[in-house]
């Protein structure tokens, strides 16, 4: 599970998710085609005892588990190229935010960016 935001004001956790999805996609393995990374999610999902919860050490009665027909499309589909264009998106909301608008306002100007942003982060609604 990711943290909650520790940024207190909008631009600055867009900046914060930004920076959170850099590292992970500068991590992730570049330039393998989504139908090799659909099969290797599979291979995993079929593999390995793997449920998708919010900890991985979390056992409950809302935890997901694993459908690897459907969540490894998705995963391939969101690749280190996807998550640098999100991340340069979110920079520039902030930018944006930073430079035209006061703190207080800014998440009514940029509501739907700074949803994701809270995703990223960990902060879930819903």
């Amino acid at each position: 599970m990711n943290p909650e935001p520790t940024a207190p004001d909008p631009a600055a956790r867009l900046r914060e998710a930004a920076a959170l999805i850099r590292k992970h996609a500068t991590d992730a393995t570049p330039g393998i085609c989504p139908g090799y990374v659909r099969s290797a999610v599979r291979h995993v999902a079929r593999n390995c005892d793997i449920h998708c919860g919010h900890d991985e050490h979390y056992e409950g009665p809302d935890e997901a588990i694993w459908d690897r027909y459907n969540d490894a499309p998705w995963i391939a589909l969101v690749h280190p190229g996807v998550g640098e264009a999100l991340a340069a998106w979110l920079e520039s909301v902030a930018e944006r935010l930073t430079a035209t608008t006061h703190p207080e306002w800014q998440a009514t100007f940029e509501p739907h960016a700074l949803a994701v942003a809270d995703q990223i982060l960990g902060k879930v609604t819903r």
